[in-house]
Formats: structure tokens, sequence, C-alpha cells
């Protein structure tokens, strides 16, 4: 299995070559056509890039109860990072006209609904297709290592209490958004070739992600 660090390292490439190849000598190519700027475009490859890094540092890192302030910067951090680099494969997505498997858009909703639990809107969540009414928060006692608990509290129901680990989700995000940034260069890149980046790490730029289940 490929380690995070070389699906990160993977990302930075392709998003280095995808940018190259949009800004020649720093200006704007003349034959873009597409509704987003290409300053906007600009900054969803650096948020990609500057996201990878971060979700790729903070999964080497742990947390503990015993460190409770820090512990939670870096749990709120991680998912607001997730978030962000889902946003940025939004907005390539629509630029390159790249149509998106079913897999990866239930995987990037898997994702941001996670986010919305862990650091989005906790204290009061506003009912959706498949979430009702409740709050949700960090069991400060639980937070060790990568591991925490999700406390989900059902508005007029229950508690559900489920085990995260912030570096298999950022994992997941990164796996995720590698499979959708090979896609889209393979399309878009003229002479693109990926045999130069890790073995490792290959397995996942042509292979969408499983389909997920919905968390609790």
């Amino acid at each position: 299995m490929a380690s995070i660090s070389e699906i990160a390292d993977a990302i930075i490439q392709i998003q280095s070559e995808i940018r190259d190849y949009i800004n020649v000598d720093g200006e704007e190519p003349l034959d873009t056509d597409s509704s987003v700027s290409f300053q906007a475009l600009l900054s969803a490859l650096d948020v990609l890039g500057d996201t990878t890094l971060a979700l790729s540092a903070a999964s080497s890192l742990s947390i503990s109860w015993k460190r409770a302030g820090a512990s939670y910067i870096h749990l709120y951090g991680v998912y607001q990072a997730i978030e962000l680099q889902i946003s940025a494969l939004d907005l390539l997505s629509a630029h390159f006209t790249y149509e998106r498997s079913d897999n990866i858009l239930r995987e990037s909703q898997y994702l941001r609904d996670l986010r919305i639990l862990v650091a989005g809107h906790p204290i009061f969540r506003i009912p959706a297709k498949k979430r009702k009414a409740g709050s949700s928060g960090i069991s400060r006692v639980s937070m060790s290592g990568t591991k925490f608990t999700l406390a989900d509290f059902i508005k007029n129901e229950s508690v559900i209490f489920t085990q995260r680990d912030f570096a298999d989700d950022s994992r997941r995000c990164l796996e995720n958004s590698l499979t959708q940034l090979f896609n889209i260069a393979a399309a878009n890149v003229p002479g693109f070739a990926p045999p130069h980046y890790s073995a490792a790490a290959s397995r996942f730029m042509s292979l969408a992600p499983g389909t997920p289940s919905t968390p609790d």
C-alpha cells in the first residue's frame, strides 16, 4: 500500500505539471474557454498543493487528551483542509469539464459530511437529505494517536458514538484527489506521462475509490 507521503508527492507533481501547462511565462493562455477565471484556476491549484502538504504532514503527528487545546486545533485543521481540497477539485473539474464518476462524487460528499460533524457546524446541524437535526462534538478523553471518538447527538433521539482516524480520513481525501487530478491531466496536458511517479501510488491514479458508506 502506498504511504500518504507517496500519494501526496504524486499529487504535487501532477499539480505542478497542470500549472506549468496553463501558466506559460506567467500569462493567461489564449485558448482558455471556461467560466472559471485564470486567477481562480491558479488559486485552486495553489490550494490543492497547500492542503496536500498540510494533510500529509498532519497525518504523521499525534493527538492526546493531555494536549487537548493543540489536539482540537489539529483536528479542526485537518477536516477544514479536507473541505478546502475538495472545493479546489470542484473548480478544477468544472474548468476542465471533467465528468467525475458517482464513486468520486459519493466519496467527496462522505468527507464533506464528516467535516461538518467534526469541524463544520457541530453546535446545531440543519437537517439534510440523510442527516437529522442535532449536534456533534469530539470526545476529549478519546483523543489518542490518530484516533478520536465523535459523538453525534440526534435531536430528541439518542447519541451515536463513532471512532474516527484522522490519518485514514486524510488518506481517503488524498486518494480521491489523486484519482481526479490524474484523469484531468491525462485528458488535458499534452505529453502527460506518469511513469516517473511512485509505482506504489500509481494504482490510485486511474482507479476511482470504492463506494463509501455515509457517516453515522
